[in-house]
C-alpha cells in the first residue's frame, strides 16, 4: 500500500469521527442527540477494539499452537521411521505412513532418504523437490522446516524433520497437515464474539437512548437558568430535587444566584466607598444615599510604624507587603474587638474610628483600650521577631477626641465614607510626635468623666505646638488603664493571639504571649 493509499483508508476511518464532531459542535442538536450518539460511537469503538485485541490475540495463539503441533507430529514421524529407514525396511514404512495419514488433521506424509529420493508416501505431498523446502528462510528451529502451500484451494502446511540416529543422518520425514481443520474451532469462538459485541452495542445503545433523555431535561433547565443568570437576572430559582450530583448542581446554582444578587447589592455601595466594612454597615441605607456629613462626637487613633522607610530598605519587597499585611490585620482585628471603624490605610499608618459611623457613647475608652491592646500586640510581635533575629517593629500612636464631621465625600461616582476635621489632624500629628512604643494622646481624651481613671497610669508629657493650631496642646503619655479595662484588653489580646498561625507554630512565641498578657 503506498502513501498516498494509506492516506486515504485513514481520513475515510476519520471520517465517522469528524461527523460526530460537528454534531457534537452544533448548537442545534438536541443534547439528549449528542449524549445517544457519543456513547453510542464510544461503546462501538470500546466493543470493537475489544474484538480486535482478542481476534488478534486468538490468531497469534492459533498460529503458534500450528506450529508447535506441526513441529512434534513431525519429529514423531522422524523417530517412528528411523528404524525402518535404516533397515531399508520398505513395507514397515508404508504401514506406518498409512497408520499416519488416518488422522482427518494429517493430510499427507512421506520418508526421503539421505539423497532426497522420496521412499514411501501417502495423502498430499507438496510436488516441489526437498531441497526446496529446506531453504534457510523456512528454517522453523533447529531441525525444523515448514512450507506452506495450498492445492485446490486449500491450505496445507508442511513440517519436515530429519531422520538420524546417533548423529548419523538417514533422511528425512515430512508431514502435511491441515490449517484450515485446525482453525475450523477459531473461526466458530469468532463468529460467537462478534456477536457478543453486536449484543452489547444494541443494548448500550438502548440504554444511551434512556440515559440521555433522563439527563437532559434537566440539564436543559439549568442551561436555562445559567443563560437567564449570565443576563443580570438573579431571581432564579429551580425547584427540582434530586438526590444526584444534578441535585447538587441545581442547589449550587440557586446559591449563586442568591450570592450574585447579594453581591451586586454590595458592589453598588462598594463602587462609592473605599471602605468595605462602612459600606456593609450602610448597606441597608443604599437607597438614596448621598454626598454629605455630619458633625458628631468621635475619637481617632492613628497607628503609625516608626522608621518604616528605613525598614523598607533593609527587607525585599515581598517582605515589605507581607509586614504591611500582618500589621493591618493586627490592627483590623483589634479594632473590630472594640466597635472600631477602620477609615483607611495610609502606607504604613492606620486610621481608625470610634464613635462613627454608628453612635457609641463609650468612644474615648474603646480608643484607648484599642491603642493599648496595640501596643501589647507589638511587644509580642517583637519578642518573636527578636528570637528569630529580625528587627522589632516599633509604632506610634496618637490619639484624640472631640466634635468632627464623618460622613460620605467625593464626586457623584466616587465615594468615600470618612471623618475630617481639626480633631483629625490633631491626632494624626500626635502620632508623629509621639514617642516610640506609647501611646500619646490629647486632655479631651483621657479626662473625661466616662472613664475611669482610678489606677490607671497616665501622665503628663509635653505641652506641644502643633502646626495649624495656635494654642499649645496639652499631651499625655498612657502607660496603663484600669485594672477592669486592663482585663478586657487581655481577653480581646488572647483571642487574636489564637488567630494568629504564625505565633501558634512557635511555642517560645507562645511563652512570651502568655507572660505578657498575664
Amino acid at each position: 500500500m503506498s502513501k498516498w493509499q494509506s492516506l486515504l483508508f485513514a481520513s475515510k476511518a476519520l471520517a465517522p469521527l469528524k461527523l460526530l464532531w460537528r454534531l457534537w459542535r452544533h448548537r442545534r442538536v438536541p443534547i439528549a442527540v449528542k449524549m445517544a450518539l457519543v456513547l453510542s460511537v464510544v461503546t462501538f469503538l470500546a466493543m470493537g477494539l475489544l474484538a480486535l485485541a482478542a481476534w488478534t490475540a486468538q490468531k497469534e495463539l492459533l498460529s503458534q499452537q500450528i506450529r508447535d503441533y506441526g513441529s512434534t507430529i513431525a519429529q514423531q514421524w522422524a523417530s517412528t521411521a528411523t528404524e525402518s529407514l535404516f533397515t531399508d525396511d520398505s513395507f514397515t514404512m508404508q504401514v506406518l505412513v498409512n497408520n499416519l495419514v488416518r488422522n482427518r488433521k494429517i493430510y499427507g506424509a512421506a520418508v526421503f532418504d539421505e539423497f532426497g529420493q522420496q521412499r514411501v508416501h501417502q495423502g498430499v505431498i507438496p510436488q516441489v523437490p526437498l531441497a526446496y523446502i529446506k531453504q534457510p528462510e523456512n528454517r522453523l528451529e533447529e531441525d525444523v522446516w515448514i512450507w506452506e502451500f495450498a492445492p485446490d484451494e486449500s491450505s496445507l502446511i508442511a513440517f519436515v524433520a530429519p531422520i538420524s540416529f546417533r548423529d548419523v543422518k538417514a533422511g528425512d520425514a515430512l508431514v502435511v497437515i491441515s490449517k484450515w481443520e485446525l482453525e475450523l474451532g477459531f473461526g466458530n469462538n469468532a463468529k460467537l464474539l462478534l456477536w457478543m459485541a453486536l449484543a452489547a452495542f444494541v443494548v448500550m445503545i438502548v440504554i444511551a437512548r434512556l440515559l440521555s433523555r433522563a439527563m437532559a431535561q434537566p440539564i436543559t433547565r439549568l442551561v436555562e437558568a445559567a443563560d437567564a443568570i449570565g443576563q443580570g437576572d438573579y431571581t432564579v430559582n429551580l425547584t427540582e430535587k434530586r438526590n444526584d450530583e444534578l441535585g447538587e448542581l441545581v442547589q449550587a446554582l440557586n446559591r449563586s444566584a442568591r450570592n450574585l444578587k447579594r453581591r451586586q447589592e454590595v458592589e453598588n455601595v462598594v463602587n462609592r466607598l473605599v471602605d468595605r466594612d462602612v459600606a456593609e454597615s450602610l448597606l441597608s441605607q443604599t437607597e438614596g444615599l448621598a454626598l454629605g456629613s455630619q458633625e458628631i462626637e468621635a475619637t481617632v487613633v492613628f497607628v503609625d510604624i516608626v522608621a518604616f522607610t528605613s525598614l523598607s530598605e533593609q527587607l525585599e519587597t515581598a517582605e515589605v507587603v507581607q509586614l504591611l499585611n500582618e500589621f493591618f490585620d493586627a490592627v483590623a482585628r483589634v479594632s473590630n474587638a472594640f466597635n472600631g471603624t477602620i477609615d483607611k490605610f495610609i502606607g504604613d499608618c492606620a486610621m481608625v474610628l470610634f464613635g462613627a459611623p454608628k453612635s457609641d457613647p463609650h468612644h474615648r475608652l474603646h480608643g484607648l483600650c484599642f491603642s493599648r491592646a496595640i501596643i501589647l500586640l507589638m511587644s509580642i510581635v517583637n519578642r518573636k521577631r527578636i528570637a528569630q533575629g529580625l528587627r522589632p517593629i516599633e509604632v506610634r500612636v496618637g490619639v484624640n477626641s472631640g466634635e468632627l464631621m464623618a460622613g460620605i465625600v467625593g464626586a457623584s461616582d466616587r465615594m468615600e465614607y470618612t471623618a475630617i476635621g481639626d480633631v483629625v489632624n490633631l491626632a494624626s500629628r500626635l502620632s508623629g510626635l509621639g514617642p516610640s512604643s506609647e501611646i500619646l494622646a490629647s486632655g479631651n481624651s483621657v479626662h473625661h468623666q466616662s472613664l475611669n481613671n482610678a489606677n490607671a497610669q497616665i501622665q503628663a508629657w509635653k505641652t506641644l505646638s502643633v502646626k495649624g493650631k495656635k494654642a499649645p496642646v496639652d499631651t499625655y503619655l498612657v502607660s496603663e488603664l484600669s485594672p477592669e479595662d486592663e482585663a478586657k484588653i487581655k481577653v480581646v489580646l488572647r483571642q487574636c493571639l489564637s488567630d494568629f498561625n504564625q505565633l501558634k507554630k512557635s511555642t517560645k512565641s507562645e511563652k512570651v504571649s502568655e507572660e505578657l498578657v498575664s
